[in-house]
């Protein structure tokens, strides 16, 4: 049988159903590609983006204590020392949140988040310290503990310095 021995007819329905199952073809095509995108960006979105982010804040937390704790001698009276070192806590705070962000997100070796880890507690830590000598009234001590080479300042620089290799993420 001949394609030209067919009914016109038979012919434009079998030029319709062929055209119908190239369009159906297509979409199902369309569709699974459409839900590769959709998983890639998901994937994008989810892992690097929020690790960026995170890492952001983290390292603008720590210079945003390190600010706080610089002005911690300077204050005049203990409201103010209050203050900072509450500023200085809700920062803290955030950077524990962070953190959880980073272990559940970064695709790398949970090594390099653990290293962040403890040099924030390294850096708690010394802030601690640094509240109690001037809680004691030990001035001179936490100015000299919070310039760039004291122990506040060093411990902060570690901390960036842990920081600092994800923000070329």
């Amino acid at each position: 049988m001949n394609a030209k021995d067919l009914k016109i007819g038979t012919q434009l329905k079998l030029g319709s159903c062929l055209l119908l199952l190239f369009v159906v073809v297509l979409g199902v095509v369309s569709y699974t590609q459409n839900e590769q995108i959709h998983q890639q960006t998901e994937i994008m979105y989810n892992h690097p983006l929020k690790v960026r982010r995170a890492i952001d804040a983290l390292s603008d937390d720590v210079l945003q204590m390190l600010v706080n704790m610089r002005g911690l001698p300077h204050a005049d009276n203990n409201q103010e020392i209050s203050e900072i070192i509450e500023k200085t806590d809700i920062f803290d705070a955030d950077t524990k949140k962070q953190l959880e962000v980073l272990y559940e997100r970064f695709l790398g070796p949970r090594t390099d988040v653990d290293a962040i880890a403890n040099s924030l507690v390294q850096y708690r830590n010394n802030r601690a310290e640094s509240i109690r000598l001037l809680r004691e009234g030990k001035k001179e001590d936490v100015v000299a503990r919070l310039k760039p080479l004291g122990a506040g300042g060093i411990q902060a620089t570690k901390a960036l310095d842990c920081i600092n290799p994800f923000l070329t993420l």
